[in-house]
């Protein structure tokens, strides 16, 4: 039978740092930037397909057009405590999913 593995909602995980930095599917990941971050979903993916996933199910939402360098100052933002919490939509969001 195919394993088909529930995706956290990562725009909840998008949202605040501790949210951020303390990922559900991967707990022994230290986040400490961007690309650690999608290095760790990247890792997830590739982990439950060699478990026999199928297929990760996961939640729409409408996005707005990604941009890497908007996405990297949400990052900072979070992650420096400028900002507690990004509100949806945000440019994080849109440029991870």
């Amino acid at each position: 039978m195919p394993i088909v593995y529930e995706m956290e909602r990562t725009d909840d995980l998008l949202e605040t740092w501790n949210a951020l930095s303390h990922l559900p599917f991967d707990p022994d990941t230290t986040v400490q930037s961007l690309d650690n971050y999608l290095d760790a979903v990247r890792g997830y993916v590739i982990r439950v397909k060699a478990e026999g996933a199928v297929g990760l199910e996961m939640v729409s939402n409408p996005y707005r057009e990604p941009s890497r360098k908007e996405a990297l100052s949400a990052f900072e933002c979070l992650r420096k405590g400028s900002e507690l919490h990004l509100v949806k939509p945000n440019t994080l969001r849109d440029y991870v999913d």
